[in-house]
């Protein structure tokens, strides 16, 4: 179980949502739906991230990894944003090889409990999205 995780095979059964068109490969990564109700009360423009299709990876996955607090949430939001703003081919190719290269060369700070330690790029930490201003949550 750990070599899966620590290789991140777990994901791969996500490919079927992104044929079937619920998914896409790169976006922000989806929550559980209880998890998204709390996080949007919480955090203000949390929900703006739910008006593009969740993907398997992205910008905020390579750059930030797993948060535990409400302030980690919101800064690995923000990298969300950054993406949404920014969406083009060159930085989705740039984002699969960040991926690909994660999968097979894990970070080496996985410990026997499955927790990451990444210190995330600088980034604006209350990046609003310009893209997004005047969505209604489309999906």
């Amino acid at each position: 179980g750990r070599f899966i995780r620590k290789h991140r095979i777990d994901e791969l059964p996500q490919i079927i949502n992104v044929l079937s068109g619920e998914m896409s490969l790169i976006g922000p990564r989806p929550e559980r739906p209880g998890i998204d109700l709390m996080l949007s009360r919480r955090i203000t423009n949390y929900s703006l991230r739910l008006c593009v299709k969740p993907g398997i990876t992205g910008w905020a996955q390579v750059n930030y990894g797993y948060t535990k607090t409400i302030d980690e949430t919101m800064k690995k939001l923000s990298y969300d944003f950054f993406y949404i703003d920014r969406e083009s081919l060159l930085l989705d190719l740039f984002i699969i090889g960040k991926t690909i290269w994660r999968v097979i060369k894990p970070i080496k700070s996985i410990g026997k409990r499955g927790k990451e330690r990444i210190k995330a790029p600088i980034q604006p930490r209350s990046y609003e999205p310009t893209r997004l201003a005047g969505c209604k949550r489309i999906i």
